[in-house]
């Protein structure tokens, strides 16, 4: 008897499907996470998902019957044989675990492998469904790639290693570790681990990124700092030397340094007296700021990320850009009143403007320069109109796309108001970058850790997947 009461749609009923495949799977064992049991019926594979007839957890002499949504899976990991045991591990989200958790009447304190920490109340996370199958044929097989296009095929051995990792119901290490035919020792993290990832670059003054920090790459969190600072740190790691030598980038703890103290006086024409200077000049106190001709200050304010990038700081009047042969103005006021006209009508912007003016010292002291005082007409500040974010989470995205445009792309003409950055990149470059700095930090953790101790990160949902974007519908749970 079914005594499923959670509303899901049918997904054998393939009548409004495109791409009407399924397989009937021969599936000896089931896991639910920690919950597992011996199928007494069929599953059911098609393209809309998966079709489980569980046993309830209060009574399993009933039954339920489960939908799991293609939508609803964030990973497949598979082994497929035709002549031994197969195995397909689903990574599913958060809400399709509940989902299960509730269909089949499980108390809370049995999870879907999850866990019941604060992780578990600020994000979601994914949930694991292994099928145990006996050899399947290659029909079938064919089936099961169709319909899962981005599945990742494993060696029997490893498929082993990781069914005994995801059903062991007490774990108290870091990762659960298995050797596989290689002789690699491969750990796989899960996303309550708390523990050291890797330091970038290596070695003192490196920055350190644990578990907890890759967790904010997740759909939907905001970046934190450690991974703002990373990214630029690689970006600029990765440029060539001269335009390295000529770039100086502020850690994401700069900008909250340097308004952490209340200004005497809020003028922005003229910076005074060098205090603001005088309490981030540890941030510089190796760097001659006007040897640079790039100053990249990310920002973080009311819990959104931007931008702010100082330009030609030594400059005192305008040049030919490659050149560097004066240029005079032919209007110079009508020119700088038209250059701050859009700027300074808003109030954060000119806050902005002031506050990173202030990270320079206020009177220019070089060998071969007289003394150089700083203020809204020789130092311009301008709003661009760049690419915007299109929901309220990947403002830091945002950020570092921006520098690395900025770095791929550069702009060719100064001349205020800056144009033709529009359409700078694409959203889909945004979209990407989640999952671009996930294997990026994968590919630096196995040059850091060497080629026989292989750490393999948490499974967390991402909205692309190999780079293309994972169309998510809203998945509302509904009750009678």
């Amino acid at each position: 008897m079914d005594f499923c009461s959670l509303k899901r749609d049918d997904i054998s009923d393939l009548s409004d499907c495109r791409d009407q495949l399924s397989a009937m799977l021969p599936c000896k064992v089931v896991h639910l996470g920690i919950f597992n049991f011996e199928t007494k019926e069929q599953v059911i594979m098609t393209s809309k998902g998966i079709r489980i007839v569980a046993p309830l957890q209060e009574d399993p002499s009933k039954t339920c019957t489960l939908h799991i949504y293609k939508k609803d899976v964030i990973k497949v990991i598979a082994h497929l044989s035709t002549t031994t045991n197969s195995m397909l591990c689903f990574y599913i989200f958060r809400t399709c675990a509940q989902y299960i958790k509730k269909a089949l009447r499980m108390p809370e304190t049995i999870a879907l492998f999850e866990t019941q920490n604060n992780f578990a109340k600020t994000l979601y996370q994914a949930g694991i469904i292994i099928l145990q199958l006996d050899s399947i044929d290659h029909h079938i097989q064919s089936i099961i790639r169709s319909i899962w296009n981005f599945l990742d095929e494993i060696s029997a051995s490893d498929a082993e290693g990781l069914l005994q990792r995801v059903t062991l119901f007490d774990r108290k290490g870091a990762g659960d570790k298995l050797i596989n035919e290689t002789n690699c020792q491969i750990t796989q993290l899960l996303p309550n681990d708390i523990q050291q990832l890797l330091i970038y670059p290596p070695g003192k003054g490196g920055i350190l990124i644990r578990t907890t920090d890759y967790l904010c790459l997740a759909t939907g969190q905001y970046l934190n700092d450690i991974i703002i600072d990373f990214y630029l740190k690689w970006l600029n790691d990765c440029i060539p030397k001269a335009e390295r030598d000529r770039t100086f980038i502020f850690s994401a703890l700069f900008y909250q340094t340097l308004t952490s103290f209340s200004k005497c006086e809020n003028d922005v024409n003229y910076i005074g007296a060098g205090e603001e200077h005088g309490r981030v000049r540890n941030w510089t106190k190796n760097v001659n700021l006007f040897e640079k001709d790039f100053i990249i200050i990310p920002i973080n304010e009311n819990s959104h990320w931007f931008l702010a990038i100082i330009c030609f700081p030594s400059l005192k009047n305008p040049v030919t850009f490659g050149t560097h042969i004066p240029v005079e103005l032919r209007d110079k006021d009508e020119g700088l009143a038209n250059a701050y006209a859009g700027y300074y009508n808003e109030p954060t912007s000119k806050s902005i403007d002031y506050d990173c003016k202030s990270s320079i010292p206020y009177k220019m002291k070089m060998p071969g320069f007289p003394a150089h005082s700083f203020n809204k007409y020789n130092m311009l500040g301008h709003h661009v109109k760049v690419p915007q974010q299109n929901n309220s989470t990947d403002c830091g995205l945002y950020v570092l796309q921006y520098v690395e445009q900025f770095f791929k792309d550069p702009i060719r003409d100064y001349r205020i108001p800056i144009q033709q950055l529009a359409n700078w990149f694409d959203t889909p470059t945004v979209t990407r970058k989640r999952e671009d700095i996930s294997n990026l930090l994968q590919k630096l953790m196995n040059a850091s850790n060497g080629p026989n101790n292989k750490i393999l990160l948490p499974v967390i949902p991402f909205p692309t997947h190999n780079g293309q974007l994972i169309e998510l519908e809203n998945n509302n749970i509904e009750f009678d």
